[in-house]
């Protein structure tokens, strides 16, 4: 995803002055205004609330999520070299392809294969 630089944003609030128009504008941006006013303050209050709740967590102690990103990644990478050898070790008999991209994938997957593809499906 992009930054967006002060000619993105300028070209953002015309496209919205067009389609809006200057009558429409102001009570659009209050009522934006608002529901921004209305998210900030549900969220501090369940901010709040879970505080009340847990006061001694500590949160930089919980283990982040792993992305969807790095797990995709992790699953259309090559295997290295040494995982290569590895595998032709154990399993003489195996072709190297065969191989999980990544030891930390499978307990996620698991067994999974996708399903096959229904033509009556569509």
């Amino acid at each position: 995803m992009g930054s967006l630089d002060p000619a993105k944003i300028l070209m953002i609030l015309v496209v919205i002055l067009i389609v809006l128009g200057p009558e429409r504008l102001p009570k659009a941006a209050r009522q934006l205004g608002a529901a921004w006013h209305e998210i900030t303050r549900i969220r501090q209050e369940v901010t709040d609330e879970v505080r009340a709740v847990m006061p001694d967590l500590d949160l930089s102690s919980i283990p982040r999520i792993p992305s969807v990103r790095g797990t995709l990644t992790g699953l259309i990478t090559e295997p290295t070299s040494a995982e290569k050898a590895a595998a032709a070790a154990a399993a003489p008999d195996a072709d190297a392809r065969d191989l999980a991209p990544a030891d930390s994938i499978r307990p996620v997957l698991g067994d999974f294969s996708p399903p096959v593809d229904d033509p009556s499906m569509n």
